[in-house]
């Protein structure tokens, strides 16, 4: 398949993908929406489109989601990241620079990036995002991981208690934490939807730390890309809390916060110890009460 016919059949998708971003409803201080895609060498596409927060701080891009599906499929051979951007102007963030970058130091793959405008238009191009930033040296040691066949990291809901449920799909969720360093703590969430289907995810770290992206974050993302827009439960656990329950941070609760009163969630949230049969429930009111927004969501 030639090069050009490659990109036709990804921006159709790639336009697709923009309905799944989460946009805040004020829309004058904020660059055009974007979607993307990451590209594996075994063929698989993972697509990922924008996630605005109120607060501006966790404000997840395009390309970071594509590849947070990556690693929620344990896929890591990804070659390259193709972005679209929905304008015919374009930034090239130094900070998805360095996702991609920490992404190719981790896995042994240094993906190529595109981004393209909405005229299909190349604006942006490299064949080896290192070239960009010679100056930034992340300490990050590759893990050694290894690409088999992807996995799934969704199913239909079985039968059963939903806490039950959450506790069995959060441990999975354990299993796909992408850390900085071998032997980082571990967390996994999963999440239940309305339409009967459960995801879940683990901690997408970073040696830039604001752009750690939390096992919760990654469980509720994991659903609003494939088009899920009623959540009802989220299980979270941790394998550093193994006979005491573990909690929510500050930037999850406000994170939930923010798209529950986006999308009228009410959603019941369980956390889990590792090994002993204890757990708490709340709601997000109960977690996060006097909370803070700034701005109306659309």
């Amino acid at each position: 398949m030639s090069r050009s016919t490659d990109t036709t059949a990804l921006l159709s998708t790639l336009r697709l993908a923009l309905t799944r971003s989460v946009l805040k409803s004020s829309r004058s201080d904020r660059e055009a929406n974007r979607a993307a895609c990451a590209v594996s060498r075994n063929g698989d596409r993972y697509y990922g489109a924008k996630i605005e927060s109120d607060t501006n701080l966790l404000d997840i891009g395009a390309e970071h989601v594509a590849l947070l599906r990556a690693v929620q499929h344990k896929d890591f051979g990804i070659v390259e990241v193709v972005a679209f951007v929905d304008d015919e102007k374009g930034v090239v963030s130094p900070l998805t620079l360095k996702v991609l970058f920490d992404f190719g130091v981790r896995t042994g793959t240094m993906p190529g990036y595109r981004l393209i405008n909405n005229r299909d238009a190349v604006i942006f191009e490299t064949d080896d995002v290192t070239k960009m930033l010679p100056y930034y040296h992340p300490s990050l040691g590759e893990l050694k991981l290894t690409t088999s066949t992807p996995e799934k990291n969704q199913d239909p809901c079985p039968e059963g208690e939903a806490e039950d449920i959450l506790r069995i799909y959060a441990h999975r969720g354990l299993t796909l934490a992408f850390p900085t360093y071998a032997g980082a703590s571990s967390y996994g969430a999963a999440v239940l939807t309305a339409s009967g289907a459960v995801y879940f995810g683990g901690q997408y770290s970073a040696p830039e730390k604001r752009l750690n992206i939390h096992a919760e974050m990654s469980a509720v993302i994991a659903a609003l890309m494939e088009g899920e827009r009623v959540i009802t439960h989220l299980g979270m656990v941790a394998d550093k809390f193994t006979e005491g329950v573990c909690t929510l941070c500050g930037c999850c609760r406000q994170f939930i916060f923010e798209l529950s009163s986006k999308f009228n969630w009410n959603m019941n949230i369980i956390c889990f110890a590792k090994e002993a049969p204890v757990k708490t429930s709340h709601t997000i009111n109960d977690l996060l009460p006097n909370s803070w927004n700034s701005k109306k969501w659309a």
